[in-house]
């Protein structure tokens, strides 16, 4: 199960290392909402910096993590690329990159 208390952690891990792959990232759905999941964690990339943007990187370095098993294929949804990301334990992260630009 995810809560947010075990969930901040491993997010506070991840988000530098999106910043070095020119990515951003956010809690979503039900643990950012009810503060708990039973499925999983909900997590968004979006680019913040385009020229260095690197989504592969990004899931390669957090597979490095001593939490992560490893991540599954990357595959395009609307507006960005999806990928399911396994921890030892099996619970899993559902990681969407957006690449909508904003001004």
């Amino acid at each position: 199960m995810w809560t947010l208390e075990n969930a901040l952690p491993l997010v506070r891990e991840i988000a530098p290392i999106a910043q070095r792959c020119g990515l951003s990232v956010a809690l979503r759905g039900s643990v950012l909402l009810r503060g708990e999941s039973y499925n999983d964690l909900d997590l968004l990339f979006v680019v913040e910096e385009p020229d260095i943007c690197d989504v592969r990187r990004c899931l390669q370095e957090i597979a490095l993590l001593p939490e992560i098993h490893a991540f599954g294929a990357v595959h395009p949804v609307g507006g960005g690329q999806h990928a399911t990301i396994w921890l030892h334990d099996g619970r899993h992260i559902e990681a969407r990159f957006l690449f909508v630009l904003t001004a």
